[in-house]
């Protein structure tokens, strides 16, 4: 099995180095490092037992996708019409802008479908207090207070029947695999690739 490594790249020149650096000693930009999550590659002769083979793109048969309502017709419009099965939509704004409650809300819209909340920001009990505010019982409304994004992504494969995933937010993700802090770039990078490798393995539409 390929063996996970972190390393720091430069974003100005891509230089390389193990650890972080203040200065890239190749182009001279300061804070310009960036940990990154490698896998190492495979070896030559040796063929890996994750390979896919390739589809020939005329021989698949197109489906009609379904979409998913956010029960607010403004928020519809904006994503064309609802939720896409496997769809990854960044929620972005200024701190304290009402993200949580937009989110909270669309949560409560859809209350004939099962939706998770990761709790990266928050406690569970404050996303309780919020609900209670907005009058919404959440009886449809699952809730997990985690910010490890490899656990993140085994919660949502293992979890059946999800219509919709909701991460709060993408910012306190962290992965075991790199040292870096959450909010960091190579953090904020390595969450977001999991979790849209993961959604679009099961096909759930996640907010982040």
């Amino acid at each position: 099995m390929a063996k996970a490594k972190s390393l720091h790249i430069c974003q100005s020149c891509s230089y390389e180095s193990p650890r972080w650096l203040g200065q890239c000693p190749k182009c001279d930009k300061w804070n310009s490092f960036v940990e990154t999550e490698l896998v190492s590659e495979v070896g030559k002769g040796v063929k890996s037992k994750l390979a896919k083979k390739p589809t020939l793109l005329s021989t698949v048969i197109k489906s009609k996708t379904k979409r998913i309502s956010s029960g607010s017709s403004e928020f519809d419009r904006v994503l064309g019409g609802g939720f896409v099965p496997g769809q990854v939509v960044l929620l972005a704004g200024q701190p304290g802008i009402g993200k949580s409650t937009i989110l909270t809300q669309i949560a409560k819209n859809m209350r004939n479908r099962k939706v998770l909340y990761v709790c990266g920001e928050e406690s569970v009990q404050q996303v309780k207090v919020r609900a209670d505010r907005m009058v919404y019982p959440a009886d449809n409304l699952l809730v997990v207070d985690e910010t490890d994004s490899d656990v993140i992504s085994a919660t949502i494969q293992n979890e059946p029947g999800l219509s919709l995933v909701i991460v709060d937010s993408v910012q306190t993700l962290v992965s075991q695999n790199l040292s870096g802090f959450a909010g960091s770039v190579g953090q904020v990078r390595s969450g977001a690739q999991k979790i849209t490798s993961v959604v679009k393995n099961t096909g759930v539409p996640t907010i982040i």
